[in-house]
Parts: structure tokens; sequence; C-alpha cells
């Protein structure tokens, strides 16, 4: 969806780096007495991150464009991120089946 509605405003990439910080900070904060942070990969930090800049980038380039949750009111739009999904599935399920485990 984002190639399709690709919004270059420098605002709308700023206001949502700005929230995912915020955001992500408070969400690392909640988890950290839990586990502490020497506990946590790279990749689960980094993802308390992105996923706040993702929801907020999303929200902000389908405003008013007759989204209904996150599916697009044009069918095409719908099929070719369905087609993304599961090309990805099974991308990674291929990688795991082809991947010695140890």
């Amino acid at each position: 969806m984002l190639g399709q509605y690709f919004e270059p405003k420098l605002s709308l990439w700023l206001n949502s780096l700005g929230i995912s910080l915020f955001i992500g900070l408070g969400l690392l904060l909640s988890v950290m007495p839990k586990v502490g942070i020497s506990g946590m990969e790279k990749w689960q930090i980094a993802r308390l991150f992105i996923m706040p800049f993702c929801v907020s980038s999303f929200a902000a380039i389908i405003k008013d464009r007759g989204f209904m949750v996150i599916f697009s009111p044009l069918w095409q739009d719908n099929l070719g991120a369905m087609i993304s999904c599961f090309t990805f599935v099974i991308f990674i399920w291929l990688c795991k089946k082809t991947t010695p485990t140890h």
C-alpha cells in the first residue's frame, strides 16, 4: 500500500518518527523491568519503535482515501497486498525449510 499511496511530505514522516520515538520509549520502559535491556535482542528493541512508526505513517497516508480499517476501496490494491503477503510467507517458509538446523 505504501507504494500505491506514498506521500512525500517530510512533515508526515517526521511526525511518524516522533510518535514512534515516544511510544517506542514507553514500550521499552514497560518491558525493561521484566527482562532488562540486556536480556533483549536488538531486533526486539527495534520492533518496539518500528511498529508505532508503521502504524502512524500508514494512518496518515490512508486518511480520507476511503479505507476500511486496512483495506483499500479498490479490490486491485487488496489483491496486490494479499499476493505480496502470501509471497512473503512462502519465501520465509522456503528459507526455514532449506536452512539446516543445529
